[in-house]
């Protein structure tokens, strides 16, 4: 990682909605119809958001692909968009 110099918590400069998809389904493991289902939303529009956020969090912390969390799975998978190996369902 690049920037880890008063970053604070970059997720806290997400939108609102964007942050909670974003903790919906790359830190709780939720399906993207199963955060539609509790956000009142189509599936399109959480597949949106998440995208959006993780576009977004990448810029905030100056991340140009997963290449740049190799030693962490979790966190490159999430850059990434996919699911580590041994959690969550698939």
């Amino acid at each position: 990682m690049r920037n880890t110099t008063n970053s604070g918590r970059p997720s806290a400069k997400l939108e609102p909605r964007q942050r909670e998809v974003l903790i919906m389904i790359g830190a709780s493991g939720l399906s993207y119809d199963e955060a539609a289902k509790i956000c009142g939303c189509p599936t399109g529009t959480i597949k949106s958001r998440v995208n959006r956020a993780r576009t977004e969090l990448a810029h905030l912390l100056s991340i140009e692909g997963p290449e740049d969390f190799e030693e962490d799975r979790v966190i490159a998978a999430v850059i990434a968009g996919r699911r580590p190996r041994g959690h969550g369902a698939s």
